[in-house]
């Protein structure tokens, strides 16, 4: 049926149920990974902003810092961007559970993960392209692969830092996230979002 010399088409594999101790039964859910609690208060209607056009860190910060307010366990990680990310809010009012790592996003997403083992809820907060790129090898290996609860939160995304150049931005960083086992990628659109 087919030529010699020519390559053919790969089978594909028909679905099968795996055993599993539910009984082969596979659940998805879209939020698997989020905890029951900040999935309730994130749901809630005063932790946004009414539809404005501030930038989408501004609604962000003000969550972050809601959060913190009802969980002692939220930390914030930055890895020098706290002004561009607009955490200095949280940094304000909780100094002893904001940590600045400057430029070194590899050892803020491998803090993050050690802090996630102690039970604290890290929210690292990077540029799109350095948490996707930069510190790729922690969060997979680190953070994604033994399912700690860690929140990435990657502003900047795409060509919209222009003026910091080509080295700020990320075409990729949703695909590479997206890749990953076991993580969930949210990307808002607006802050209302």
């Amino acid at each position: 049926m087919w030529p010699t010399g020519t390559a053919r088409p790969l089978a594909r594999p028909k679905p099968s149920r795996r055993s599993t101790r539910s009984g082969g039964v596979i659940v998805k859910s879209k939020y698997r990974y989020v905890l029951p609690e900040i999935q309730a208060l994130l749901a809630s209607a005063d932790l946004f902003a009414k539809a404005t056009s501030e930038p989408t860190r501004y609604s962000y910060a003000a969550a972050l810092l809601a959060l913190g307010e009802q969980n002692p366990d939220v930390v914030s990680l930055d890895a020098d961007v706290s002004k561009s990310m607009k955490t200095t809010m949280f940094a304000a009012k909780f100094p002893e559970r904001s940590f600045n790592f400057g430029i070194a996003e590899q050892n803020m997403m491998a803090a993050a993960a050690g802090m996630a083992t102690t039970g604290l809820i890290p929210f690292a907060n990077t540029y799109a392209v350095f948490a996707s790129m930069r510190a790729l090898d922690m969060v997979r290996n680190s953070i994604h692969y033994p399912r700690l609860n860690v929140k990435i939160a990657a502003s900047h995304s795409g060509i919209t830092p222009g003026p910091d150049g080509v080295t700020h931005q990320a075409q990729e960083d949703l695909s590479i996230m997206r890749a990953i086992a076991g993580s969930t990628v949210i990307a808002p659109a607006d802050p209302t979002s």
